[in-house]
This record gives C-alpha cells, structure tokens and sequence, in this order.
C-alpha cells in the first residue's frame, strides 16, 4: 500500500512538472534571468526591442527550456507595455 502510495505521489509530482505548474514556470524564469534575461517594458530603441528576443531565444535553447513552457516563461518577462507593445505585434 505504501509502495502504491509512492509511486502515485511521485507521478504527480513529475506530471506537475510536465504540465508546466507555476512552481516550474518560477524555476525556469529565474534560470533564464541568471543568463542575463531581462524584462521588457515596450521601449521605443530599436537596438533594445531587437536585441530581447534574439536573446530569449538564445538562452531559452541552451537552458532547454521545453517547448509546452516557452510562451509562458517569457511573458512572465514582459512588464507594463512590453506585454502588448511586441515590436513583432507592431509591424516592425
């Protein structure tokens, strides 16, 4: 009963984890920001606007970041205006 017991309490945890619960999200975003991600507020710089998502993608690849937590771990760098200012949403 215990073993049976153990075993489904270790399944949950890892489907959890699968399932991309926020714990995970929160583990994965601060490993991003040690890589030097940061957040993005909207600015007007061009060099800024393009420089943040060359680099998302870059440490998002080398950290292994799975592909299902992706959109989730980078809009949590995005701040105020960032979020709805894209400069891909803007045509640019």
């Amino acid at each position: 009963m215990r073993a049976v017991a153990a075993g489904m309490a270790a399944g949950a945890s890892s489907t959890a984890l699968r399932s991309g619960g926020v714990v995970t999200i929160v583990h994965w975003v601060k490993g991003m920001k040690e890589m030097g991600c940061m957040t993005y507020r909207g600015e007007e710089d061009a060099e800024v606007a393009g420089h943040w998502p060359r680099k998302m993608e870059r440490v998002i690849n080398q950290m292994r970041v799975p592909e299902e937590l992706r959109v989730d771990c980078m809009t949590q760098l995005l701040i105020e205006n960032g979020l709805y200012d894209l400069p891909w949403r803007r045509g640019c």
